[in-house]
């Protein structure tokens, strides 16, 4: 039998249908078994209304399973030894254990093992590794990979970074070339200068708030020695198919376009940094913190 959808309105008879060629079609083949697949809360009530709908008031191949009661089903089935789940304090004492085995070898990690609520961190983090597909080795490569010894040295054990590209848009940038007059140019300049800003400040914010930390830090390519311009190149692969969706184009001379536009990457820190910090131009409009060269 095909894949079915049954489409309507709020109460227009999507689920008794449904019940009904359930029954017709349990009562047209005897000996096969069907399942009616439902959300656990919901097992008792569908149960109770095919009963109630069923001619002979009873069931005998029909079963009212949730995703969770059918796995069990399919486990028993197939012999599958049902293995124990930990759940977050399982997972919190296996890590406190490990990582206290090894507390001389985190060079970064190995201060902060004592600290409320940091190996609940390290636990969320270590599940969306899992999640999305990060493995030892290839965190391990994009660190080998990193150009920029600074980048390095924040990256290396910390395991957190997030690439990012935030522009002024595409509708903000044609508007502001279509305009005559040198003083309305001069406050789009401004205007699309604050909207890229805006754009990475809610950035910045909507990371600390998803992933509970507590602070994050940027660097950008170009803005530093250690980090060059060229490393818009692997960035850009890095985040594509990103900036087609944002309409952003890496020029040949390594420049964006639109124009405003700034790439780079987070990553999560215990004392802020700012790419000013290392940067010798005293006299730079858009610092934002004192210069530490000398």
């Amino acid at each position: 039998m095909s894949l079915q959808f049954i489409i309507g309105g709020s109460g227009s008879g999507k689920t008794r249908t449904l019940y009904e060629n359930l029954i017709r079609q349990s009562m047209e083949e005897p000996d096969e078994r069907f399942f009616a697949l439902v959300p656990e809360q919901f097992t008792m009530q569908t149960q109770k209304e095919i009963v109630m709908l069923h001619p002979n008031h009873g069931v005998m191949n029909i079963d009212i399973v949730s995703f969770e009661r059918l796995a069990y089903r399919v486990f028993e089935e197939l012999a599958i030894e049902n293995l124990a789940v930990l759940d977050d304090m399982g997972k919190s004492m296996v890590l406190r254990r490990v990582s206290s085995g090894v507390r001389g070898n985190l060079h970064l990690f190995g201060g902060h093992l004592d600290k409320a609520g940091f190996i609940s961190e390290i636990k969320s983090m270590l599940s969306e590794f899992f999640q999305y597909g990060i493995t030892e080795e290839k965190l391990e490569t994009l660190i080998g990979e990193t150009k920029s010894p600074l980048l390095r040295q924040k990256m290396d054990g910390l395991g957190r970074a997030f690439p990012y590209l935030a522009s002024e848009g595409t509708e903000l940038a044609d508007w502001s070339l279509s305009l005559s007059s040198s003083l309305e140019q001069v406050f789009a300049s401004a205007l699309r200068e604050v909207a890229v800003q805006q754009a990475e400040n809610l950035l910045e914010r909507t990371l600390l708030e998803r992933y509970g930390i507590a602070q994050v830090s940027a660097m950008n390519p170009g803005s530093l020695k250690v980090w060059s311009l060229e490393e818009q190149v692997p960035l850009f692969e890095l985040l594509a198919p990103l900036p087609e969706k944002l309409g952003v184009t890496l020029l040949p001379s390594l420049m964006m376009r639109p124009e405003y536009s700034v790439s780079g990457v987070f990553f999560q820190t215990d004392s802020k940094f700012y790419n000013c910090q290392l940067c010798p131009k005293k006299e730079c409009p858009n610092r934002r913190t004192p210069s530490l060269v000398t």
